[in-house]
């Protein structure tokens, strides 16, 4: 797995864990998209984020330990690696083909009154914002033609499912990864798929080995 990427998380509408329908059908329209596009390219009028109506949130995946200061004990590394990365389908681009830009850091938005309407008022300032400390921006749209692998959440796609043992566990997410493998191949993107966690490649021998090692019942 390529380290050297900028990643972009695939929108799960706010479930924590896995949404298969949901993440197979936002990846679907961003093939058919040919691009990652800002909210104003996608004919969106609303938002409430830092990366505004026409800027492209992503995480730069060298910068994921990284945080800043202020943010409650309980929530642990706060970027845009653990909010969003590591709990859905991501895409990862090579950061030599893609020019971005470094957002001015700000307090953490969880501290404010109204964290929404201010996260949207810094996102439709000039100059970009952000309380994520490996965040990214680019501005309209990213190219697929620069995507270089996907990386999958396997253990927020378990935590997502009733699995009743390691051997259904196994077989699952050897369906879904065909699913994502199909939607791929059916836009022409042959590309890998890697555990988001363990780095290791989605083939059906390391999922195994993967769901074998996993600490639960």
């Amino acid at each position: 797995m390529n380290e050297k990427v900028y990643m972009h998380g695939i929108n799960n509408y706010g479930f924590k864990d896995y949404n298969s329908k949901i993440q197979l059908k936002v990846l679907s329209q961003i093939l058919k998209s040919g691009a990652l596009l800002s909210l104003r390219n996608q004919g969106i009028s609303s938002s409430s984020n830092f990366s505004g109506f026409d800027y492209i949130s992503l995480c730069d995946y060298e910068k994921r330990d990284c945080s800043i200061k202020g943010v409650p004990s309980n929530i642990g590394i706060y970027n845009s690696y653990y909010q969003y990365i590591i709990c859905s389908l991501s895409l990862s681009f090579n950061k030599d083909k893609i020019e971005v830009i470094t957002p001015t850091l700000v307090d953490y938005i969880g501290n404010s009154s109204r964290p929404y309407e201010t996260m949207k008022e810094y996102g439709l300032k000039e100059e970009r914002y952000s309380d994520l400390a490996d965040e990214v921006q680019v501005k309209d749209q990213v190219p697929l033609e620069y995507l270089e692998q996907v990386t999958f959440p396997t253990i927020s796609f378990l935590n997502a499912h009733m699995f009743f043992n390691k051997s259904s566990m196994i077989k699952g997410l050897i369906k879904e990864i065909k699913k994502v493998e199909n939607l791929l191949k059916g836009y022409y993107y042959d590309v890998p798929i890697y555990d988001i966690e363990t780095k290791q490649l989605m083939n059906e021998e390391n999922i195994e080995k993967i769901v074998r090692n996993l600490k639960i019942n």
